[in-house]
């Protein structure tokens, strides 16, 4: 199994989206144009709310999609022209995933992680998930991919 395959929480949060991988996504993002529409929502959001992956609460996915907005705006005024490539977006999609489910229930967030877990006999070795261990995440991308500048994105994330 490759590394990809055994990550828990990646796989977990490709499913919230309706996808098995990165690939998938990737190719429903393929040819989408970076940036956001006259209403300040992103192609990136349009596709995914009306492709074939969805998430289930559209209200939360535009709160998410709004602040990764303001986060590529920070990013493009300091940086000038800057828009997040769809690896990018959806690394930042993921971050508001987990950490609104982390800060709304812990526990209720590990319980989810283990069910998902105990229905995919890939993880079948891996040890229950306590709300303790969810306290780290990391970004898991090729070099030069922008994990530096999603790093900053993140810390504003965290502080929101």
């Amino acid at each position: 199994m490759s590394l990809e395959q055994s990550l828990l929480l990646n796989r977990y949060l490709h499913r919230q989206l309706g996808a098995d991988s990165l690939e998938e996504l990737g190719n429903e993002l393929a040819g989408v144009p970076e940036g956001a529409d006259a209403d300040g929502r992103s192609f990136f959001a349009k596709r995914l709310l009306s492709g074939t992956h969805r998430y289930a609460d559209t209200d939360a996915f535009e709160r998410y999609d709004a602040r990764i907005i303001e986060i590529e705006g920070r990013l493009a005024h300091a940086r000038g022209g800057f828009s997040l490539k769809y690896f990018q977006y959806l690394a930042l999609l993921y971050t508001e995933l987990y950490l609104d489910a982390l800060t709304a229930d812990p526990e209720a967030l590990a319980a989810s992680l283990n069910a998902f877990r105990t229905d995919d006999p890939a993880f079948a070795d891996l040890a229950d998930t306590r709300a303790s261990d969810l306290r780290r995440m990391a970004y898991f991308m090729a070099t030069g991919s922008g994990k530096t500048l999603l790093m900053h994105a993140t810390l504003w994330q965290v502080q929101h």
